[in-house]
């Protein structure tokens, strides 16, 4: 016999990362935001016309999920 599949609480789903709220659609994080590499962020290089974008750092990313209440911006 298998492993008995629990039913998910009221207002959530199962998926395929596991429970999530039922309005939530997993996706790939390349869906949702740009990745980048290869800026430093001491660099001395001057930009003539800078775009701020929040980026992560260590402390952001926690066991099992990123803390975003403290986002640093980089332009």
């Amino acid at each position: 016999m298998g492993m008995p599949i629990n039913k998910p609480p009221l207002g959530y789903k199962l998926s395929e990362v596991g429970v999530i709220p039922e309005e939530w659609e997993v996706k790939h994080l390349s869906c949702l935001a740009e990745i980048r590499t290869g800026i430093a962020k001491n660099s001395n290089r001057t930009v003539s016309s800078p775009e701020f974008v929040h980026y992560l750092r260590v402390a952001n990313v926690q066991d099992g999920f990123l803390d975003l209440s403290d986002m640093s911006k980089l332009g």
